[in-house]
């Protein structure tokens, strides 16, 4: 609409200029006011422009940021029972240290406690919102730059790093624990292992257990991300109310 009426002003104006019955001065005059009217009509396709273009940025933002806090309270859910994991990893792997060198082994603390030898821990986060939002260039039309800040802190530092450190300790326990356990075990006729004390007695193993203190930086770190992805959630509370 805007660009024909641009175009019927543009040809009113060439029409006048070029009129051989109209003095300069009402040419003059006759142009400089299509040219007003145009620049009118120019002015007012940009700004309806950019008012759409605005309230299409503001619909994508509050659509993301809805969306992002749905992926944020489930991960915080599965980081919380991720660090409830990792806390009993680290009072099991404790107690078969006191084993070590010296507690009495408990048949039922044994049952309790053995499959921190064998588990692993992943945090799986709800990514694909954020790296799909990131990768189309949008996250510029979050207007809040301190919650954007804190979003890409998150998403691009907290949470890599704490797959970093699951990873790690995945990997302690896959080369170390578990290939020393598989290579030292004595097993009854029912596959069970009987020599589970003597291991634990032996520097080795007694060694491997204490780096299970490790798991401390994977809680600590669990926590900073929870705590963070609270954050962010207020923030997203306060900036679509």
């Amino acid at each position: 609409m805007a660009e024909d009426e641009i175009r019927k002003h543009t040809k009113a104006a060439y029409k006048a200029w070029n009129d051989p019955h109209k003095s300069l001065k009402h040419k003059i005059k006759e142009v400089s006011l299509e040219i007003v009217i145009i620049v009118f009509a120019v002015t007012l396709s940009i700004w309806l422009h950019n008012w759409s273009e605005g309230l299409k940025d503001k619909h994508e933002e509050k659509e993301f940021l809805l969306g992002l806090k749905e992926d944020l309270q489930k991960d915080t859910l599965e980081m919380a029972n991720d660090r409830k994991t990792y806390a009993a990893v680290l009072i099991s792997y404790r107690y078969f240290r006191r084993v070590g060198i010296g507690e009495p082994l408990n048949a039922d603390s044994l049952a309790a406690y053995r499959w921190t030898f064998f588990n692993t821990t992943q945090l799986i986060p709800n990514i694909s919102r954020f790296e799909g939002f990131k990768a189309s260039g949008k996250l510029s039309i979050i207007e809040n730059k301190e919650l954007l800040n804190h979003i890409l802190d998150l998403y691009q530092e907290d949470i890599p790093y704490l797959q970093f450190l699951n990873q790690s300790f995945t990997d302690y326990k896959n080369n170390s624990v578990i290939p020393y356990i598989e290579a030292h075990s004595i097993l009854d006729n029912k596959d069970s292992v009987i020599n589970v004390s003597e291991m634990l007695h032996q520097p080795q193993m007694r060694m491997l257990l204490a780096r299970g203190d490790g798991v401390l930086g994977n809680m600590q770190q669990y926590t900073r991300c929870i705590d963070d992805s609270r954050k962010v959630i207020k923030m997203i509370d306060e900036e679509i109310r």
